[in-house]
């Protein structure tokens, strides 16, 4: 597949952009059928509901297979669950790792995000930007905490490997944020931060999960705009930049094979002095494989002209465009390989996330023991669970509880009341029975998604994990 490709539809093929809306723009159609585009990423703004977003993605890979390459395009999305849950949708809510690696069950685990990556694919995802696999190292952060496996890094590295296990039978799996990203807290879109720690330091915490994604054969790592002092000496340079980090130490070092993804380049033009199509060219001369550029059309377009206008005059080699394209390539046959099976969407995800997963998940805030956590209970008649057993384990392991009961028929005002509430606690358990067949429940989940810093649903209908 490489040598069919002229040397500007592999360009196009390192390109990955996002848009805005719910249906195809035109810029984006124009891209795929005349250069070739490579993969596209959805968010929030683009998704109303399953069977739109199951619709979008179809007529994205139709307009893949009218361009002149006729490759499959790579969709992908960030669906970490937890705090990051592009989906909004009940049918797709899931823990957040902090809760997954609590647990300490990787056999669970891996089972979870099967499920999870499973129930993508049927929407029309074959690529999830997850998962995270940084040790969380500023326990002062609780939104990176929960994002965070652990702070660990053996518990991380172990987690690592389940959920790679997992989402990988189903989609390419994404490790990031290399080489560290939870030791600051602080947003590099204004300004580039710096993980200043010394190379034992660094082996020993940060690149240990990485080295162990590896291993378990991650197809990708995203990589972040940090600078790494250790690894990297020009303080002008941040990772995704850096040809000492991702040629010198990533490739050949530590031997990575798979595909080199930068974290959004738009994010980092507001923290530094160097234009988009310069970053472009800037990435992939360092060893990037792919561009994330999430929204701007202009930017999009300028990135991939200047990536273009680079090859032409020598200043990128085909082949480094080759060797990209080898890795796109090969990442795009394993997608061929899962096939195009018709999946089914919702049920199996409650039946995990259920009393048997949350009470080895109790801890997923220990650090902030004392935090107050809100415990929804919407249970109706069933007598099969005693919430009070769950609130006097949090509570003797140093936990406040707000309880709150709701009949399967609440007002509006309960409601409101519930997401204002969930909206200011570091976790919130949802009781629910049989909450994929009753419209309320569904309902009132979805809502609560959206705004809760973490949310765990625990359906009490089904408590066998190996059906």
């Amino acid at each position: 597949m490489v040598n069919h490709l002229t040397w500007e539809e592999k360009v196009g093929q390192m390109m990955m952009f996002g848009f805005s809306g719910d249906r195809i723009p035109q810029h984006i159609s124009k891209f795929i059928l005349r250069h070739n585009l490579g993969g596209t990423i959805l968010f929030p703004q683009n998704i109303t509901n399953h069977e739109q977003v199951k619709s979008l993605n179809s007529e994205l890979q139709k307009l893949a297979f009218q361009s002149p390459s006729k490759i499959n395009l790579m969709i992908a999305i960030e669906q970490e669950g937890g705090v990051v849950k592009n989906l909004c949708d009940a049918l797709n809510i899931s823990p957040g790792n902090r809760a997954l690696g609590a647990t300490h069950n990787i056999k669970w685990v891996e089972k979870i995000l099967s499920i999870i990556a499973e129930e993508l694919c049927a929407l029309g995802f074959n690529m999830n930007l997850a998962p995270v696999v940084n040790v969380n190292t500023n326990l002062g952060n609780l939104k990176n905490a929960m994002r965070s496996f652990d702070s660990d890094p053996l518990v991380v590295e172990s987690m690592a490997e389940a959920a790679i296990k997992g989402y990988g039978k189903h989609l390419l799996t994404v490790a990031k944020y290399f080489p560290g990203h939870e030791d600051f807290g602080v947003d590099y879109t204004l300004h580039t931060p710096m993980i200043n720690q010394e190379w034992e330091r660094l082996c020993e915490i940060e690149l240990a999960p990485f080295e162990r994604a590896i291993y378990s054969g991650v197809d990708a790592l995203l990589v972040t705009h940090i600078l790494f002092p250790a690894l990297e000496k020009n303080l002008l340079l941040p990772a995704s930049l850096s040809s000492h980090v991702l040629t010198g130490f990533l490739r050949q070092q530590l031997g990575f094979e798979g595909l080199i993804i930068t974290d959004c380049v738009e994010d980092y033009l507001l923290a530094n002095h160097y234009s988009m199509g310069e970053m472009a060219v800037m990435a992939i001369n360092a060893g990037a494989d792919i561009l994330l550029i999430r929204h701007d059309q202009g930017r999009q377009n300028e990135a991939y002209k200047a990536v273009v206008e680079a090859v032409l005059s020598g200043r990128i080699t085909m082949e480094r465009i080759d060797q990209s394209h080898t890795r796109v390539n090969r990442a795009k046959k394993r997608l061929i390989q899962n096939g195009e099976k018709e999946r089914p969407l919702g049920k199996k995800i409650y039946h995990l996330v259920n009393q048997e997963v949350i009470k080895h998940a109790l801890d997923v805030v220990r650090e902030g023991a004392g935090l107050p956590i809100l415990l929804v209970e919407m249970l109706g008649e069933s007598k099969a669970f005693d919430p009070d057993a769950m609130i006097e384990s949090l509570v003797s392991t140093g936990f406040s509880v707000e309880k709150e009961q709701l009949s399967l028929t609440y007002t509006p005002q309960d409601k409101d009341r519930l997401i204002s509430m969930a909206k200011y606690r570091p976790l919130t358990i949802f009781l629910s029975w049989q909450a994929y067949e009753n419209e309320n429940q569904i309902y009132l989940i979805e809502e609560m998604s959206k705004v809760s810093q973490d949310l765990i649903v625990i359906d009490i209908s089904n408590h066998n994990l190996e059906e």
